[in-house]
């Protein structure tokens, strides 16, 4: 007997006038059979995103059920998250942001693995317009789980964006996997938590969400907003290197590969614009990671090409942040 989920929708939303049509009536348009709540989330955005939903909804005669909650202020991607993610009934959950859209078959496709086995996630393949998006799904389709998965997603062959993926709401409740409130690139810190903590996961390579770069989005104006990035990074950065999972294997090398990638994006951001960011940055990984590449190269866990990347860090610190100090340097004035 097939079984029939309910699968949750969670949609921020937060001025979108010019997209939330699309992203809705792709909503409206699934040929999923079982039941499918939306829930909008209002965060107190200045347009009319809100007024357009609501007309949209109240011409709407199909079988999706709609519902609209409100923030009192403008309060955040993360929040809004949250608040769909308690209000949810379904008992799978499934984020889309309210300037993308979904394919038409989005949610039967991937509700299919689920009629034969329980997973605490399923993901699906996504399409770019407007832009170029480095982050692919390049796992193996099919069932992914234990180190497997861990590795997987650590190294991102499963993109971190929380978007276009059914995440069991027990699994999220069980462990209590929400986004951290006021900060960018939340998705990083949540991905984590999601590594760690995931057991299983069926990977579909097939297009199930189209996903829109824009120019004045959140990662748009990443460039405009470097300083808030980079601190939003270190903040993500410490979280990670506090929880228990970190220190338990302090030199996996998957683990090193990830918080590695964050701190290159942190420093991207940071090189011609913050002097404390980067001296930030540098303490938590020497000292408190206690990264060290060489030692890492004796005991065959990284290759030589991340030697030579990182090498700052297997230095004494006093030479190693020199080496910082004149790369900042460099990047601010000679670029």
């Amino acid at each position: 007997m097939e079984r029939r989920l309910k699968i949750s929708i969670i949609i921020p939303v937060y001025n979108v006038a010019d997209y939330i049509t699309d992203c809705l009536q792709s909503v409206m348009r699934q040929t999923y059979q079982g039941a499918i709540e939306c829930i909008l989330v209002d965060d107190c955005g200045t347009d009319d995103s809100i007024a357009i939903a609501e007309q949209l909804i109240a011409d709407y005669k199909g079988v999706v059920s709609f519902r609209i909650l409100h923030h009192d202020r403008n309060r955040g991607l993360s929040a809004a998250r949250n608040t769909g993610t308690a209000a949810a009934s379904g008992e799978y959950i499934f984020y889309l942001d309210s300037d993308d859209y979904l394919s038409d078959d989005c949610i039967e496709v991937l509700t299919k693995p689920l009629q034969e086995k329980e997973y605490d996630m399923v993901v699906g393949d996504y399409e770019t317009f407007g832009g170029e998006c480095l982050l692919f799904l390049s796992a193996k389709e099919g069932e992914n789980v234990g180190n497997t998965l861990r590795n997987s997603m650590l190294w991102k062959e499963i993109y971190v964006m929380a978007w276009n993926k059914l995440i069991s709401t027990q699994f999220i409740k069980e462990f209590g996997i929400l986004f951290k409130e006021g900060i960018i690139h939340e998705d990083e810190l949540w991905h984590w938590y999601l590594s760690c903590l995931i057991r299983s996961c069926f990977v579909i390579k097939q297009t199930t969400l189209f996903y829109r770069i824009r120019g004045n989005g959140i990662i748009g104006n990443i460039q405009t907003n470097s300083i808030q990035a980079a601190i939003s990074m270190r903040k993500i950065v410490i979280e990670i290197v506090d929880t228990p999972w970190a220190n338990v294997e302090a030199y996996h090398p998957a683990i090193n590969s990830y918080i590695l990638y964050l701190y290159q994006k942190a420093i991207s951001y940071s090189l011609k614009n913050d002097y404390k960011e980067i001296k930030s940055f540098y303490y938590i990984i020497h000292h408190k990671w206690k990264y060290n590449p060489i030692k890492l190269f004796i005991s065959g866990k990284i290759n030589l090409r991340e030697v030579k990347r990182h090498l700052y860090f297997g230095l004494p610190s006093w030479l190693g942040w020199i080496y910082l100090q004149i790369k900042f340097l460099r990047n601010r004035y000679l670029n």
